[in-house]
């Protein structure tokens, strides 16, 4: 059985408590990625950034340029964990109705994970066999 931990990419961008929502979505803009972890000094996860929240708080006037994350994040967040099996991520994400996940080991982030990587790691998979057909 294959895990998360044997497909996810140890590169991953992420917030931190007290970062501006502008340079966030500055950054997510740039890598072209929808979701951010915020997490602490320490690495815990502390909740999550979703590019569709940032633009439903960007739709009421205020500071957007000088408030922080946690204005924003979501606290209650759904995650993986580098052991769990391909099918229960995936299926995890659907449940939820989300399109990515923090990937922890213990208390630490140590990833995010997509529907696009779980696809992307499928379609690979089925290319490969056919080819060895």
């Amino acid at each position: 059985m294959q895990t998360i931990g044997d497909i996810l990419s140890p590169d991953f961008v992420h917030a931190r408590m007290g970062d501006r929502v502008e340079q966030v979505l500055e950054v997510m803009t740039r890598q072209q990625i929808n979701t951010v972890p915020v997490m602490d000094d320490a690495g815990s996860l502390r909740g999550i950034l979703v590019r569709s929240d940032i633009y439903r708080f960007m739709i009421d006037p205020g500071h957007y340029s000088s408030c922080p994350v946690e204005w924003v994040m979501t606290k209650n967040v759904v995650t993986a964990r580098l052991e769990d099996s391909l099918a229960e991520t995936a299926l995890r994400l659907l449940d939820h109705r989300i399109e990515a996940m923090p990937v922890l080991d213990g208390d630490r982030v140590v990833g995010v994970v997509s529907k696009a990587d779980l696809l992307r790691h499928f379609a690979m998979s089925d290319a490969s066999r056919a080819l060895q057909s």
